[in-house]
């Protein structure tokens, strides 16, 4: 069995694999509000970071309510982080991640009076890793369940639940 901090290293190391989340918000009526962001960046410690305008809806959601719920699905691997929100407004932070293709959004680059980053600090999450020998060990024992006409004895992969 997994211990604690590697499960929590294992979920980290999962995220910084994805590309873009679902970012789940508290809308004003009291539902949720979800959109897809590019991942800008995961730091060692799990803090996640998204880059968006001041003036969008997500950020006044987070400072309405900073419960955020990240979703993360590519292939084999899914991940599930839920933690509080902060709009960050930071230019050595700005320097640090700036992309040069943000400038679609943020014309005045860097200096976009505009630009701000999300970052979302998880308190807890989940994960599904499905990858590497693990799906190789699953085609493996599907067939040997579809020629033996069986059920697999149990799924593949890892799973963790993890408190951050």
């Amino acid at each position: 069995m997994a211990s604690a901090q590697s499960d929590r290293q294992h979920l980290i190391e999962i995220i910084k694999r994805f590309d873009a989340a679902i970012v789940l918000t508290h809308d004003p009526e009291g539902g949720k509000h979800g959109r897809p962001m590019a991942v800008v960046a995961v730091e060692d410690n799990g803090d996640i970071f998204f880059v968006t305008d001041l003036g969008s809806a997500k950020v006044a959601e987070v400072k309405d309510d900073n419960d955020v719920v990240l979703t993360f699905q590519s292939g084999n691997r899914f991940a599930i982080v839920e933690g509080p929100g902060e709009v960050i407004v930071d230019q050595t932070l700005v320097d640090k991640y700036w992309q040069e293709s943000w400038r679609l959004w943020f014309p005045e680059g860097k200096q976009d009076w505009r630009l701000c980053l999300l970052r979302i600090t998880p308190s807890r999450g989940e994960y599904w890793d499905r990858g590497g020998l693990e799906s190789v060990r699953f085609v493996f024992d599907a067939a040997k369940a579809l020629a033996t006409r069986t059920i697999p004895e149990e799924r593949p992969g890892t799973h963790g639940k993890v408190r951050m």
